[in-house]
C-alpha cells in the first residue's frame, strides 16, 4: 500500500513517514490507548477496539490518508496483551 520494502521498516522509520501535523496526535493517541488497555480487567480487554486516522507518506512522496484499528486477539496468563493491527484507507 504504501510502497516500502518491508524489512527496511521500524517504528521510527514507520514514524517518520507520518505527516509532521499529524505526529503528535499519533503519538498521544498510543499512549492514551495503551494506558487505556492497561487499566482494564483481563476478562473486558477483549470487548475493544482502538481506532484513529492519520496522514503517512507513501514511498512516491503522496499522503495518504489510513484508519488504524487494532483489537486484542489474546491475552496470556500473565497480562501481557498481543494486538492485531489493521491499516485500511
Amino acid at each position: 500500500m504504501l510502497g516500502y520494502n518491508i524489512k527496511d521498516f521500524s517504528t521510527e522509520k514507520i514514524l517518520s513517514y507520518v505527516h509532521p501535523d499529524d505526529i503528535e496526535h499519533v503519538i498521544d493517541f498510543e499512549n492514551t490507548v495503551t494506558n487505556f488497555f492497561k487499566q482494564l480487567p483481563v476478562e473486558k480487554i477483549q470487548k475493544y477496539k482502538a481506532r484513529y486516522d492519520f496522514r503517512i507518506k507513501k514511498s512516491n512522496n503522496e499522503y495518504i490518508r489510513v484508519l488504524q484499528q487494532a483489537i486484542v486477539i489474546h491475552v496470556p496468563p500473565l497480562g501481557v496483551t498481543i494486538f492485531k493491527k489493521v491499516n485500511t484507507k
